[in-house]
């Protein structure tokens, strides 16, 4: 199946969720932050795939919550540039979406975490949300694939 979406919960571990023209989930994993730009450079590989549209996840620090981020490095802002500049050169659209975005779609995918969601699961919700928003997938297919895509030995 070729992947023409591709959604990214950036991070130290990102998650990653490629969608087809359909948006069928075609599949859904973590990667280390040392290899994702291979992972990139294979996926924006034309034999392997036509990546249009890439959605990730946007990062804030809220008022109140800097003291979190002393002497962080901020890799999750990094991996945001290097995608948005990746996307630049290889012609794909890239899109930032706020993280309550997802919520909806992983209550719609059953994705019921006390704490944190885990980042493929987080990337897939973001790309879902993404599809149905603009028309390309529907609730009820999401929840199909999802149950389909579990189902699958990967």
């Amino acid at each position: 199946m070729i992947s023409r979406f591709l959604a990214i919960d950036p991070g130290d571990s990102i998650g990653v969720a490629e969608f087809d023209d359909e948006g069928t989930l075609t599949q859904r994993s973590k990667i280390k932050r040392s290899y994702f730009k291979h992972y990139l450079d294979d996926r924006f590989n034309p034999d392997y795939s036509q990546i249009s549209d890439v959605i990730v996840e946007n990062f804030r620090v809220f008022p109140g919550m800097e003291y979190n981020f002393i002497l962080n490095t901020f890799n999750v802002v990094r991996v945001i540039g290097f995608v948005e500049a990746y996307c630049h050169i290889n012609g794909a659209e890239f899109h930032l979406q706020e993280p309550n975005v997802r919520t909806s779609a992983e209550k719609w995918l059953g994705f019921n975490y006390k704490s944190h969601t885990p980042d493929d699961k987080a990337a897939h919700a973001h790309g879902v949300k993404w599809l149905v928003n603009n028309r390309i997938l529907t609730v009820e297919k999401a929840i199909k694939d999802n149950e389909e895509y579990d189902q699958r030995d990967h």
